[in-house]
């Protein structure tokens, strides 16, 4: 947004604290690109980027980009962002709009709680089709907060075509801008109208729709609790047992899980409902140390120190649901962990040859 490329470029290049040591070394290999001709800094980094391009994994779909980029403009930060897929360099955007919503969500329900609406928040009058096309809002005025629900709220995902809310919530999101050195006529880009951000709205509170839930017992924690369409078609239940890991033992811990299902708006996010739901933190962290099988899987957390439990911050990769899910909840059972995994690149058509056949 400040056409500040090289720093874009850098912060993706530079090296990640949760990678794998082959990348990390590549990576430390680029920062010291320059070292090794100080003097022409454009041929050091353009051999460095003929080096890395060679090594670089496939699936380091930004960082491939830039280097075949820097390979033929050394030095052209703002040409090698934009040999990025574009809607990569619309997440690195749309990603920074969501961190500050959820740092302006978290300040709105810590002054005004979440039940009750405050004079100056903004209420969506107008609901439109996609993005902001077609929404209307209007400010809260003082004396008629009970007129509406929280349910009803707003915030805005920063952008030069909204309104900010109209009291302390408004002047923190602008707050946040200037940290960034940015006033809201920064986000309406005249010299780079593809970096433009226009914002939107989103809800403050989100209330499920279609709630279904049962409780399970189970003693197996590989157990299937969820059947999948073509196991209920095919009505064979056996596949519970075919896919269960240890031999069904009456005397092991009766287990009890929670199956539940729901519907939600776009732009929502079913892991955040769970965790909202089940108290727990969703991050790699804290999921990477449960355990499967013998008793609580929360006892390596349980028996830990305070500190190891509080280091299990809540770093959501959310999952969008717009159809009527169903997820499974297991109280004493496995949690996979939310790895990262990295953009894939687009898969290349096979070209069918034809084959005549002869006589």
């Amino acid at each position: 947004i400040r056409s500040n490329f090289e720093s874009a470029v850098d912060i993706i290049m530079r090296e990640k604290s949760d990678e794998n040591e082959r990348n990390a070394a590549l990576r430390r290999q680029w920062a010291t690109r320059f070292s090794a001709d100080a003097a022409r800094p454009d041929l050091a980094e353009r051999k460095a980027a003929e080096d890395l391009r060679r090594r670089l994994g496939r699936f380091m779909v930004c960082e491939n980009a830039i280097v075949d980029s820097l390979v033929k403009a050394p030095l052209d930060y703002h040409r090698a962002f934009r040999n990025i897929p574009k809607n990569s360099q619309l997440m690195f955007l749309h990603a920074w709009q969501s961190y500050l919503w959820n740092r302006a969500a978290s300040f709105r329900i810590e002054k005004g709680g979440a039940e009750k609406v405050m004079a100056g928040d903004l209420i969506l009058e107008t609901e439109g089709d996609t993005g902001l096309k077609g929404k209307t809002v209007k400010v809260v005025e003082k004396g008629k907060e009970e007129e509406y629900d929280i349910a009803d709220v707003v915030l805005p995902l920063v952008g030069g075509k909204i309104v900010f809310p109209e009291n302390e919530t408004g002047e923190f999101i602008r707050g946040m801008l200037k940290e960034f050195n940015l006033t809201q006529d920064d986000l309406t880009q005249e010299k780079n109208k593809e970096y433009s951000l226009g914002g939107d709205y989103r809800r403050l509170i989100c209330r499920p729709s279609d709630v279904e839930f049962e409780v399970k017992q189970y003693r197996d924690p590989h157990e299937t609790l969820i059947f999948t369409d073509f196991m209920k078609i095919q009505k064979d239940k056996n596949d519970t047992e075919k896919t269960s890991k240890v031999k069904k033992d009456d005397a092991a811990p009766l287990l009890t899980a929670l199956v539940i299902s729901f519907t939600l708006p776009p732009s929502s996010y079913a892991t955040i409902a769970l965790r909202e739901l089940m108290k727990r933190p969703t991050s790699s962290e804290y999921q990477k140390m449960l355990e499967v099988d013998g008793g609580s899987c929360e006892r390596n957390i349980q028996n830990g120190t305070q500190d190891e439990a509080d280091s299990a911050v809540v770093k959501d990769e959310p999952m969008d649901v717009e159809n009527k899910d169903e997820v499974e909840i297991k109280s004493e059972s496995e949690h996979e962990s939310e790895d990262e995994t990295e953009e894939k690149p687009p898969k290349k058509r096979k070209k069918k040859k034809s084959k005549k056949g002869k006589k």
